[in-house]
């Protein structure tokens, strides 16, 4: 009798021993499949955080790219110097005209100038005409001072009075070591001593950039020398 109440004891604390570990072993798969849920929320929140950031980069991108090519478009509102008349730097009208592949004049008021520069009309954002000049070793310069100005300022460096076909007077713009220069030329009548009539040749150089004289070749005999 006392046998079959002690196997029972025995069942019923094996039952219940089971009933432990299987609550125990509930729980403990409850919590690996939190720490798997957890894991999974947190790569998935940084696979879309770095989803985002991608985005955001890409954007950034595509906006910078699309900025630089607008700026490229407000830049490069530019045409080559072509014949024709066009509206100067400085409001004045400049008559173009194509004398040979590589010659050009450019006559602004009554001052004719001819060059074989590579020249290009530009106008930016603020509707203000730029002329640029581009050179062989692909640099490039503003013409920032225009040929009446120039002209002026030689002129006055060789006591002329005035640049025309009389004098044989010729003005051009050329590229000078990477510069844009006008160089005038003429002839100018003259009495050597006030008593001899001679006729001396006169050049000078003028920055189109600065305004600057940058050479004058005068004879050395033109101190004694009066305009004839």
């Amino acid at each position: 009798m006392k046998g079959g109440i002690y196997k029972k004891k025995m069942k019923i604390l094996s039952i219940l021993m089971a009933l432990v570990l299987a609550i125990s072993l509930v729980g403990m798969i409850q919590a690996a499949y939190g720490n798997v849920d957890a894991n999974l929320e947190v790569t998935t929140g940084n696979s879309q955080a770095n989803i985002n950031a991608n985005a955001e980069a890409n954007a950034s991108r595509n906006n910078e790219g699309i900025g630089q090519e607008l700026s490229s478009e407000i830049k490069v509102k530019q045409e080559e110097l072509r014949e024709g008349t066009y509206i100067g730097p400085f409001g004045l009208a400049l008559n173009v005209r194509v004398m040979s592949a590589e010659l050009r004049e450019l006559k602004e008021g009554n001052v004719s100038v001819k060059t074989e520069i590579n020249l290009t009309i530009e106008t930016d954002e603020k509707n203000k005409t730029h002329i640029k000049a581009h050179f062989k070793d692909n640099t490039e310069s503003e013409i920032k001072i225009m040929s009446i100005t120039a002209s002026e300022t030689a002129l006055a460096r060789l006591r002329l009075k005035v640049c025309s076909l009389e004098n044989n007077c010729t003005i051009e713009l050329k590229e000078v070591g990477a510069k844009a220069n006008y160089e005038l030329k003429a002839d100018q009548k003259v009495k050597v001593l006030g008593l001899f009539n001679a006729k001396m040749h006169v050049e000078s150089q003028v920055s189109a950039e600065t305004g600057e004289i940058i050479s004058a070749k005068v004879p050395w005999w033109v101190s004694i020398s009066a305009t004839a």
